[in-house]
């Protein structure tokens, strides 16, 4: 995935769906974003929430590279961390979506369940991942072997 995801049609809509997939989910939802490694939303909804798009994505991918160093520095663990604020006035959960350079966090009020919460950001992470894979375009190999044919 390349640096400028934030202007990818295609990633944006999967994005779209699959914040449209939290939102209709049973998660308290106020606000959400599919964002960068650098900090550009990529699409977000606001639900009961003036959250600023811009501000947002820049403090949750700061949050992002910060919970990841953490996981890696001080519990030897690898992989994607989640990170999770749990705050009087609700909580924020954000979770790298699979391999690729995208976050996907929110806020959500403090009425649900915090497992509850994180599953159902597990489970939209998850399905976008998937979805980002199976709308990569792939090599035309019938044209190289073409080529190397003639």
């Amino acid at each position: 995935m390349d640096a400028v995801a934030h202007r990818d049609a295609r990633i944006r809509a999967l994005a779209e769906a699959a914040i449209d997939r939290l939102r209709t989910g049973d998660a308290p939802l106020r606000y959400a974003a599919v964002l960068t490694d650098d900090g550009f939303a990529v699409q977000t909804v606001s639900i009961e929430s003036d959250a600023d798009d811009g501000r947002f994505a820049s403090i949750a991918s700061t949050l992002q590279a910060l919970g990841e160093a953490a996981g890696r520095e001080l519990l030897t663990a690898g992989g994607t961390a989640t990170v999770l604020i749990d705050t009087s006035a609700g909580r924020i959960a954000q979770m790298r979506v699979g391999e690729t350079s995208l976050v996907l966090a929110a806020l959500f009020s403090h009425a649900g369940a915090t497992d509850g919460i994180l599953n159902a950001l597990r489970a939209c992470a998850e399905a976008l991942a998937d979805s980002i894979r199976g709308s990569e375009p792939t090599p035309d190999i019938t044209t190289e072997s073409n080529r190397r044919a003639q």
